[in-house]
C-alpha cells in the first residue's frame, strides 16, 4: 500500500517567496527602463518629462517595493531553516543581517531611481537638470543596487558555509555560493552583477526547497 508524506510547508512557502522576488523583480526592470547616463540631454529630458514614462517608473517602484516584502519573507524563512537544522550559533544570524541590508539598500536605491519622476508626479513646478537625472540614475540604479548585491553576499556565504553542517542544500549549491560570495563582494565597481548574482542565488535556493515538497511514495510490504 502507498502513503503520501505530507510535504514539508515552511519549505513551499519559503520556495515560493523566493521565487515572487525574483520574478517581481525581473518584471519591474523592463517596466520602467530609464535611459543610461551617457544619452544626450534632449533623451533624459525627453523621456522624463513624458507622464507615461512616469507611470512606468512609479509602478516599478511599486514592484520592486513588493519584491523585496516577498524577499524578506524567504529571508525569514531560510533563517527558520537553519535554526531548526542546528546551525551553528552565528550563521542564521549572519544570513538575516546580509539579507536585511540587502533589502535596506536596495529598497533605498530603488527609491532613488525613481527620485525624478516621482517628482514630476508631485509637484508643477519642477524642472529637471539632465546632469542632476544623471547623478541620481548611476546613484540609484547602479551604484546602490552593486553595494545591495555586495552586502548580500554575507546572506550566500553564511547560508552556504552554514548548509555544510545542516545539508539544508546540495553540495553542489553549498560551493556555488561559497565561491559566489567574495566574487559579489568583489563585483562592487560592477554594473549591479552582486545584485544579479544573489537573485540567481535566491532562485536556486527556492527551487530546491520547493522540488522536495513533492510527495514521496512510501511503500509498505504487506
Amino acid at each position: 500500500m502507498a502513503d503520501s508524506a505530507a510535504p514539508p510547508r515552511r519549505h513551499r512557502w519559503v520556495a515560493w517567496s523566493g521565487l515572487a522576488f525574483v520574478g517581481l523583480l525581473i518584471a519591474a526592470v523592463p517596466v520602467g527602463r530609464a535611459p543610461e547616463a551617457h544619452k544626450s540631454d534632449a533623451t533624459i529630458l525627453a523621456y522624463y518629462t513624458d507622464s507615461g514614462n512616469q507611470t512606468k517608473q512609479i509602478v516599478t517602484a511599486l514592484l520592486a517595493a513588493i519584491a523585496l516584502v516577498a524577499f524578506l519573507v524567504f529571508l525569514t524563512g531560510v533563517r527558520l531553516l537553519l535554526v531548526e537544522a542546528d546551525a551553528p550559533t552565528p550563521f542564521p544570524d549572519l544570513a538575516f543581517a546580509g539579507g536585511l541590508a540587502f533589502a535596506v539598500v536596495a529598497l533605498v536605491g530603488f527609491a532613488v531611481g525613481t527620485a525624478v519622476p516621482a517628482t514630476f508626479v508631485f509637484s508643477d513646478t519642477f524642472e529637471l537638470d539632465p546632469d542632476t537625472a544623471r547623478v541620481i540614475l548611476t546613484t540609484g540604479n547602479i551604484w546602490l543596487l552593486s553595494f545591495a548585491g555586495a552586502v548580500g553576499s554575507l546572506l550566500v556565504g553564511a547560508v552556504s558555509f552554514a548548509s555544510r553542517r545542516t545539508h539544508l542544500l546540495p553540495k553542489w549549491l553549498e560551493w556555488a555560493g561559497l565561491i559566489a560570495a567574495p566574487l559579489m563582494l568583489l563585483s562592487l565597481p560592477a554594473f549591479a552583477l552582486s545584485t544579479i548574482a544573489l537573485m540567481a542565488w535566491v532562485l536556486a535556493v527556492s527551487i530546491v526547497l520547493l522540488l522536495r515538497t513533492r510527495p514521496v511514495n512510501v511503500v509498505y510490504e504487506p
